[in-house]
């Protein structure tokens, strides 16, 4: 029998999950408040997840839940939404189903870190998030990893790729050489790796692998954001570049371990492959 996978939100990344998962093994649908663009492979399920009235009959008889909350607005009330009180309430409705998921997948972010002195940073690294967006994110972990339902929480680093292009734009504008960010660590994912990740973590469930109640997904080269900048300035036959010093001076380096120990391999082990391959496609 095909595993029934519900995609929660089902924006960018859960449509390129649905494209990684076999249809000979997998049943998909998809959440969300417009579901005009779905591919028709993915079951539309139209709804807004700010409802929380009835989200309990929506919600049963799935094998897999993956949630990729996006808030209406980038603002405290959007994100205290998106990554709070709605996943309480999803959290709340699948305790409530008769047959429960074997398993809810969160994609949350590296963003729950507050380490800024450029330390390494894993799954047992503390996190006291300083903004809203943080706050909220950490408060949507919680609530699905103090739930009884099986479980895995996601973190992503920056995610980047088709569409999320924004470090390339600022290259082309040439007003970043001077930016202090220039000399502090930064972490990326491409998402064609997001996922991947979330693909493997499924497969690997279907398996009967154990799975660990926590991954951080991120690259294989945490790295200076000025260097990535001077390289894609360089790609780009552009004559500018940031002046670093040998000492960096702030962020953090997001540590893969457990996750390639898990058996993952990157599809873009660091920035040169993920943005060379944006770069070939004219982005």
């Amino acid at each position: 029998m095909k595993q029934k996978i519900l995609l929660l939100g089902c924006g960018d990344i859960g449509l390129r999950l649905a494209a990684r998962l076999p249809e000979d093994r997998y049943e998909l649908s998809g959440l969300r408040r417009n579901i005009a663009a779905l591919p028709t492979r993915i079951k539309g399920i139209q709804w807004d997840l700010n409802d929380a009235e009835g989200l309990d009959q929506i919600l049963c008889g799935f094998d897999v839940v993956v949630v990729t909350p996006v808030p209406n607005s980038p603002d405290e009330a959007g994100y205290r939404q998106a990554y709070d009180r709605n996943i309480k309430a999803i959290v709340r409705a699948l305790e409530s189903c008769r047959r429960q998921p074997a398993l809810v997948i969160l994609v949350s972010s590296s963003r729950v870190y507050h380490q800024q002195e450029g330390q390494w940073v894993d799954e047992e690294s503390p996190c006291e998030p300083w903004d809203f967006r943080g706050q909220s994110l950490l408060a949507g972990e919680q609530a699905l990893r103090q739930s009884r339902l099986p479980h895995c929480v996601v973190r992503f680093s920056g995610i980047y790729g088709p569409g999320r292009e924004r470090m390339l734009r600022q290259v082309r504008t040439g007003n970043w050489q001077q930016s202090p960010a220039n000399h502090n660590y930064s972490n990326r994912i491409h998402s064609e790796d997001c996922a991947g990740v979330l693909a493997h973590l499924i497969e690997g469930q279907a398996r009967g692998e154990a799975l660990a109640d926590l991954y951080l997904a991120s690259d294989c080269e945490p790295v200076l954001q000025g260097v990535v900048m001077n390289w894609l300035a360089e790609q780009m036959g552009l004559s500018f570049a940031a002046p670093l010093s040998a000492q960096p001076k702030g962020g953090r380096r997001c540590c893969n371990r457990r996750l390639v120990d898990s058996g993952y391999q990157f599809l873009y082990p660091s920035f040169r492959e993920g943005y060379a391959e944006l770069l070939g496609d004219g982005g």
